[in-house]
């Protein structure tokens, strides 16, 4: 296996940075206000049917507004539980927004059909209807004040209830993350005896720590707790160390590095290349090693 997907069918990333984790935040919440569907379907629930409906409406029924209404609120939550994927899925800010924008272009697909039948090109007939739709105008005339008002609040606890419910699965997420959920709970690695002899003896189960270091995980040498891979901040890259258990540092006497990478996850660039360090020759391919998660 290459990496963790027995036990995250969502394709989650094992952790973000800070930045990405308030860009979540933010783009979520946007999507939940900005969301057509989901806002008028409610609102439309909320305020109830009359059959005043029918006198503007002559083909109204209640059978008819009830399917369009069920039917526009599920395409919403549809088009929510979409967004909510793209967005948690996404290690950068930057892909965050362009995954929030592609979902709104979709979102407003059937807005452009609407304007598409208002200039005539879905032929005369839809654009008539099309018109009627966008000239007819409904406020039933037997609402009081106390009942306008019950509406209000009943939309807006609506809207609540759908802020709390994506923010909720938001949190599970972060939970998930942040107890490493995410990641594999051991790791094999075998290192090549051909090209670097020095590293053989270090092949073997690295299994996770419970302590982190440069804010992500590190995985120890479970035999002799010597060696360790873990991530450094000053070069971007996870690195090979071993020596004493208690000087064990990704930063300092490594012997082995990873290409720059931000990611959370080690195995997420076991095919990517690594490099052994030569204090006389600097740094060198590394050939014939591999990791195993399990």
């Amino acid at each position: 296996k290459t990496s963790n997907e027995d036990f995250n069918a969502l394709n989650l990333p094992a952790d973000v940075d800070l930045q990405v984790r308030l860009a979540q935040c933010v783009a979520l919440i946007i999507v939940v206000f900005t969301q057509d569907d989901t806002i008028i379907a409610m609102g439309q629930l909320g305020d109830g049917y009359h059959a005043r409906l029918r006198e503007a409406f002559t083909e109204m029924s209640f059978a008819k507004w009830l399917l369009s209404n069920v039917c526009r609120l599920l395409v919403g939550c549809l088009e929510l539980f979409v967004a909510f994927l793209l967005v948690v899925q996404e290690e950068s800010v930057i892909d965050i927004f362009l995954n929030f924008l592609a979902v709104s272009f979709v979102s407003e697909v059937d807005n452009m059909a609407h304007v598409l039948a208002l200039g005539g090109f879905a032929g005369r007939r839809v654009q008539d209807m099309a018109e009627r739709v966008q000239e007819t105008s409904y406020l039933p005339t037997i609402w009081t004040r106390r009942t306008t008002c019950c509406q209000v609040h009943t939309r807006r606890i609506l809207m609540a209830s759908v802020v709390a419910l994506i923010m909720a699965a938001w949190g599970w997420v972060v939970r998930r993350q942040k107890i490493d959920y995410l990641l594999t709970p051991s790791v094999f690695v075998q290192f090549s005896d051909d090209f670097s002899p020095a590293l053989g003896p270090f092949s073997g189960t690295y299994v996770r720590s419970s302590h982190r270091k440069n804010n992500r995980v590190t995985y120890v040498e479970q035999r002799s707790r010597r060696a360790m891979l873990g991530y450094c901040n000053d070069i971007q890259a996870w690195t090979f160390s071993y020596g004493n258990a208690e000087d064990l540092d990704p930063c300092t006497s490594y012997r082995a590095r990873s290409v720059e990478t931000t990611t959370y996850d080690l195995l997420s660039i076991v095919d990517l290349p690594w490099y052994d360090y030569d204090e006389n020759l600097g740094q060198l391919p590394m050939t014939q090693s591999f990791f195993h998660s399990f």
